[in-house]
């Protein structure tokens, strides 16, 4: 099996069963105790997955459970679409990753569940583009501003370059409207509007000194 297939077997399995010893893990994503802990250990080195709890038996030996990190799930989200079919599940797994999860009995009381998926999926492919970007150009992935990313998750465009305008084929009025009814969500978003407002305001201050000093050549 090529590294890259156990690699992603490994996030796809954490990403739906989690926290997972090796053996667990390698029972459950079907790899062999080798494939197993190189693809893990490689994840380790990533920084993808993270050792969450560590014990020894009484013969000595160490057994350690593992967990993936916010970004180990985002990347497990952006390249295995089969996940989509199981984000329920995820987001069981995940609520202390990222505040859509935490609040996932908001979106499905609010019946706007769909929504959030739709904004989730939209956004990552936005970003995976935006990483290949960074890729080509500076030879590193950009560094990932998790506030920022929940943001964004909620329609509050901060990921990147500015854009304008939200995803046509999403409503993030009922997203908008689900927040207001939950007081943390209620507050992130307050707090992300005026993060916003204060970018806008820092960009415009900037663009009218560099027309002055054009004006005073």
């Amino acid at each position: 099996m090529q590294k890259i297939e156990a690699t992603v077997r490994v996030l796809e399995t954490m990403a739906v069963n989690q926290p997972l010893n090796l053996y667990r893990l390698e029972k459950l994503a079907g790899l062999s105790h080798a494939t197993a802990h190189k693809a893990l250990r490689k994840l380790l080195k990533d920084g993808f997955v993270a050792k969450v709890k560590a014990e020894k038996f009484r013969t000595g030996l160490e057994t350690a459970t593992y967990t993936l990190t916010p970004r180990g799930l985002l990347f497990a989200l952006q390249f295995r679409p089969v996940l989509w079919q199981q984000i329920d599940k995820v987001a069981e797994n995940h609520k202390d990753a990222f505040l859509v999860f935490k609040k996932w009995h908001v979106w499905e009381r609010e019946k706007c569940k769909g929504e959030i998926v739709a904004s989730m999926r939209h956004q990552l492919e936005y970003l995976a583009k935006l990483e290949m970007v960074w890729l080509a150009f500076w030879r590193r992935p950009p560094e990932v501003d998790f506030v920022k990313i929940n943001g964004a998750f909620l329609g509050l465009h901060l990921l990147g370059f500015e854009r304008e305008k939200w995803e046509p084929k999403i409503d993030y009025t009922l997203i908008w409207k689900a927040c207001k009814k939950d007081k943390e969500l209620s507050g992130f978003v307050e707090e992300m509007l005026e993060r916003e407002a204060k970018l806008y305001e820092d960009m415009a201050r900037k663009a009218r000194e560099r027309m002055q000093v054009w004006a005073n050549l």
